[in-house]
């Protein structure tokens, strides 16, 4: 039975990496280390009006193509969405949230911040997964 990787256990591989290499590396394995103990979610209302370049966006989807995957089989596909995407796709969750959401649950604030809230976001990217034709992972 196949059990997913804590990050402690992450963590002490990295260390052990670290005091195998030489400095240099090993001061790259300890930024990872820090990038990962350091790590935390931004949410929209802490949102600024910077740009996203389509540089960093690449840089991402280009790292993003690095993950491992199961048997080569690459199935990680990404959507950048920008501008009226966005408000689209603002539009389509509000809709899911109203079709979807019992009458005694609903509410027109929560509906108005699921249409808008996309809208601050410079870009948002959709990941999905392409399942393998020839089904060598059972998924």
């Amino acid at each position: 039975m196949h059990r997913g990787v804590s990050l402690v256990e992450i963590n002490n591989y990295l260390r052990c990496m670290a005091n195998e290499m030489k400095t240099e590396n090993k001061e790259s394995i300890l930024m990872v280390d820090n990038l990962i103990r350091t790590r935390r979610s931004i949410y929209p209302k802490a949102y600024n009006d910077e740009e996203i370049t389509d540089e960093e966006i690449w840089h991402v989807l280009e790292n993003a193509n690095w993950a491992p995957n199961h048997k080569k089989t690459e199935p990680w596909r990404f959507r950048v969405l920008r501008g009226n995407a966005l408000v689209r796709l603002g539009e389509f969750l509000a809709g899911i949230y109203k079709s979807k959401t019992p009458e005694e649950l609903y509410s027109d604030v929560k509906f108005e911040k699921m249409r808008t809230k996309t809208k601050r976001a410079s870009c948002v990217i959709a990941i999905y997964m392409y399942r393998d034709p020839e089904e060598r992972v059972k998924e």
